[in-house]
């Protein structure tokens, strides 16, 4: 089997339905091997496989409503000035930024579905404000936003900042350390000239962060909390870390991040490698139907090529069970 044909084919779409922004495909590969998923933009991909933008925020809601209604259980205030809207007939989750942030959504032409989402509202594309000096960002909006994001936001200038929101990631496909990829993509359209009138090398991103986890790893990837200084969308609701990121910074400690990961994982292999997608990705079974047809070589230690035979007989059994 080659490399190529172990890898499940993704396409990440910067996109935005502002008419100043301009979308942008980067192919991604989803590789049988615990570290998930590598940017890959030497691999094309034509236009006709993936919806146009309108169908892609449809795509981003239906992923929004699937995580953060149906799964968290999430029922936001409709009376908030970010407008929540929920419409259960079609499952969307929206409010009044979609139609003007920057998105990034990860699209399988293998399901046919976008499988991970998440969203950036840029200061330099925000319309009116919620301040005379402040852009009209979401967290800025809510009465109980600390003073010290208020400040930082004027420090670094409306145009040079942007607000990170609403990442998810379908189920299946949460093997993969998509929120890397996600922070990696999302620093793209500040760092690249050819984004025009998003570029903003010397400009940050801020996000309020709810979970542990996602808390630990935006600091992992350069992250820095914002110093005596939480975030309440209600006065009864959680105090949340507000985490900052220097744009320019980000794709380089995503990269170490993920080198980290590749290397940890290159230590729990067995010194000899099994055969190529002996252990497909969990959930992505049915991508993986093929098995390599050479015999096993005879030079492999026992253990190693018993080990090779239970992997394929436990694919053998799988494929048969999803005919």
């Amino acid at each position: 089997m080659s490399g190529e044909d172990s890898v499940l084919p993704l396409i990440a779409v910067v996109f935005s339905l502002h008419p100043a922004v301009h979308s942008t495909l980067y192919g991604l590969g989803a590789s049988a091997s615990p570290h998930g998923i590598e940017l890959a933009q030497r691999l094309v991909y034509a236009d006709h496989l993936v919806p146009d933008d309108a169908e892609l925020l449809r795509g981003c809601r239906r992923l929004l409503y699937e995580v953060y209604h149906d799964e968290l259980q999430w029922s936001p205030n409709a009376d908030a000035h970010t407008q929540f809207a929920l419409d259960h007939d079609n499952s969307l989750f929206m409010d009044r930024y979609d139609e003007s942030a920057v998105w990034i959504a990860v699209f399988s032409p293998t399901h046919g579905r976008v499988v991970a989402c998440a969203r950036l509202i840029a200061g330099a594309l925000a319309a009116g404000a919620t301040d005379h000096d402040l852009p009209d960002l979401d967290m800025l909006g809510y009465e109980l936003c600390p003073n010290e994001l208020r400040d930082w936001v004027r420090d670094i200038g409306a145009a040079n900042v942007s607000e990170g929101q609403r990442l998810a990631v379908a189920k299946e496909f949460r093997s993969l350390n998509m929120p890397l990829h996600m922070y990696h993509l999302g620093a793209l359209p500040f760092i690249d000239p050819a984004w025009d009138v998003l570029y903003a090398p010397e400009g940050a991103m801020f996000i309020s962060v709810g979970h542990r986890r996602m808390h630990e790893l935006a600091r992992l990837i350069g992250g820095t909390d914002m110093k005596d200084a939480e975030m309440r969308y209600e006065p009864d609701s959680e105090a949340l870390p507000i985490v900052t990121f220097a744009n320019g910074n980000v794709p380089a400690d995503v990269s170490a991040q993920l080198q980290r990961l590749r290397e940890q994982e290159q230590k729990m292999r067995p010194a000899l490698p099994l055969v190529p997608n002996a252990v497909p990705l969990p959930s992505l079974q049915k991508y993986v139907v093929s098995l390599p047809t050479d015999p096993l070589p005879t030079a492999l230690p026992a253990a190693t090529r018993r080990h090779t035979r239970e992997s394929h007989s436990l694919l053998r059994r799988l494929q048969r069970y999803l005919k």
